[in-house]
């Protein structure tokens, strides 16, 4: 058995990536109304994640396990409003693990592979938001010593 590889995604792995990222797209429409998705997803999502492979300030590392892109994990570096001391702020957008691989510390070399990124852009700071309902999403952030900071709120009108 060959152990877990992280590596930057490359423009061959999009096609694979995008099927996971529609998945992982599906799954929180399930969990909030608000998150459904277009019916021409396909395209806007290659657009998506295609910007990750080239911009300076975006990348998406990919996990492989006997070859296979078992999952994915996207990260930008942000800049806060300039009233801030510390504005340099890294954010992970989306991560998505395969149902059969999660719990096999895949997400923790994700993680990995981020952190050494953000580190060499000089990012002290990680911050992602998920569904208050993603129950697997909280316990797996958590577990990587990730705490609450904000509460985001929604009204309907």
């Amino acid at each position: 058995m060959k152990t877990i590889t992280v590596r930057k995604a490359k423009v061959k792995d999009l096609e694979v990536v995008r099927g996971m990222y529609l998945e992982f797209m599906e799954y929180h429409a399930k969990l909030d109304s608000f998150l459904s998705i277009i019916k021409n997803n396909k395209t806007h999502a290659s657009k998506y994640l295609r910007k990750y492979i080239y911009a300076s300030k975006k990348i998406l590392f990919v996990a492989e396990k006997d070859g296979r892109i078992i999952g994915f994990i996207d990260a930008v570096t942000l800049k806060t409003p300039v009233i801030y001391k510390n504005r340099d702020v890294g954010v992970i957008p989306d991560a998505f693990v395969v149902a059969k691989m999660r719990s096999q510390g895949v997400s923790v070399k994700l993680l990995e592979a981020c952190f050494v990124w953000f580190k060499g852009k000089k990012i002290k700071r990680i911050e992602m938001s998920m569904c208050t309902n993603n129950k697997l999403a909280i316990k797996a952030w958590n577990d990587n010593g990730f705490k609450d900071a904000f509460i985001r709120k929604r009204k309907i009108i």
